[in-house]
């Protein structure tokens, strides 16, 4: 077989459309001349891929090739043929369905995939877990995985390749989580971020050509401020934790006074992050955030109950908060504090959270004309 090496641009043809990012759909149109003899079959060939076995299938065309005698006669009749099927191609057409765009033509092919919905959340989840994914998250990861498969397998696309599922499909998913019972709106935002992630991961791995989570809405709900403590709901929570959980009231005042975030920043703190020469409380990097190392400055008289407690005499390496009440080596649990500050709660009837204390903090700085800004120093 000879590809008429003489006339090179009888084999060139524009390569737009020819990939999509995940396979070849269709080769360049070529021309096969029976190494130039005029007494055979000559033809233009492509291969195109085939929309239920996946495989290239190869096409011929010969649009009266053999009717002409001379040479020339038939280099310009297949200029012209792979002109024409080049110009198709590139403009979505498909031997096997005429006329339907090559990614959707490759996607409609992949149904009963390995790389369907269900295999490559659960391998984005892995990836996520193994990067430091805490394990509530990866509950809540799991619950969304299984209550979109349930979608799916209600919609008789369960199976199908992942690069199938068009942004209508994502919009009904949305609508379908309404219909079921999740309706409010943080809700819904949870699902849009999780699907929107993991479809970023998709298109890093070439699967998909377009994360069609992002194209939905955001889900936004109305802001609301958060519900701050009152002075006498302080008074109360001081003397309740005074009389029966001091160690509790040393974790409220970290949140109260150095804007540090319950359940991370407070509970996993070590010793090791209070300067006490300076009267400094550094963040952990790998609790912050911001991911930043920041220190904030401890007033006095929170300093000087921190000494008083004895915590400046433990070992720096120690956690500050153990279920003994004591700086140890094994930090308390993940609803240690929330079970602890809902005793308070129910006592008081207080209708807030104890993370509010930390927008309770930032609202009496405001008050007192003090930029939060001037009682930090970043590293």
């Amino acid at each position: 077989m000879s590809l008429f090496s003489p006339n090179k641009n009888l084999h060139c043809g524009s390569k737009k459309g020819a990939t999509m990012g995940q396979k070849k759909i269709y080769s360049t149109p070529k021309l096969f001349d029976a190494e130039s003899d005029p007494t055979k079959d000559w033809y233009v060939y492509y291969s195109y891929r085939n929309p239920f076995t996946g495989r290239m299938k190869r096409f011929r065309v010969k649009k009266g090739l053999d009717k002409h005698t001379l040479i020339s006669d038939r280099i310009r009749n297949a200029k012209r043929i792979i002109k024409e099927l080049t110009d198709d191609l590139d403009s979505g057409f498909n031997p096997f369905n005429n006329y339907v765009q090559p990614v959707n033509c490759y996607a409609s092919s992949l149904v009963h995939s390995e790389e369907n919905w269900e295999n490559c959340l659960n391998d984005f989840v892995l990836l996520k877990k193994s990067e430091g994914l805490e394990e509530d998250s990866l509950k809540a990861y799991n619950s969304k995985i299984k209550k979109f498969c349930s979608y799916l397998i209600e919609k008789d696309i369960y199976k199908n390749h992942v690069s199938l599922f068009t942004y209508e499909k994502a919009t009904q998913f949305m609508f379908w989580l309404q219909e079921n019972g999740c309706k409010a709106k943080k809700t819904l935002r949870e699902y849009r971020y999780f699907l929107s992630r993991s479809s970023d991961y998709l298109r890093k791995r070439r699967l998909i050509t377009e994360n069609v989570f992002d194209l939905l809405p955001s889900y936004k709900g109305v802001p609301t401020k958060p519900t701050l403590f009152s002075d006498g709901q302080l008074k109360k929570i001081k003397a309740y934790c005074l009389e029966n959980d001091r160690q509790l009231w040393t974790i409220c005042q970290f949140v109260l006074y150095c804007f540090f975030r319950p359940n991370k920043e407070v509970r996993l703190m070590r010793v090791g992050q209070i300067d006490w020469i300076n009267g400094l409380l550094w963040s952990n990097e790998t609790t912050s955030k911001n991911d930043k190392k920041q220190a904030v400055v401890i007033p006095q008289h929170f300093l000087e109950w921190l000494t008083k407690e004895g915590y400046q005499l433990a070992n720096p390496d120690d956690y500050m908060f153990t279920i003994t009440g004591k700086p140890g080596e094994v930090p308390i649990g993940k609803n240690y504090i929330q079970k602890h500050f809902k005793k308070i709660r129910k006592t008081y009837a207080i209708n807030t959270y104890l993370y509010a204390l930390k927008h309770t903090g930032n609202r009496k700085l405001k008050d007192m004309n003090i930029d939060l800004l001037d009682i930090m120093k970043q590293n």
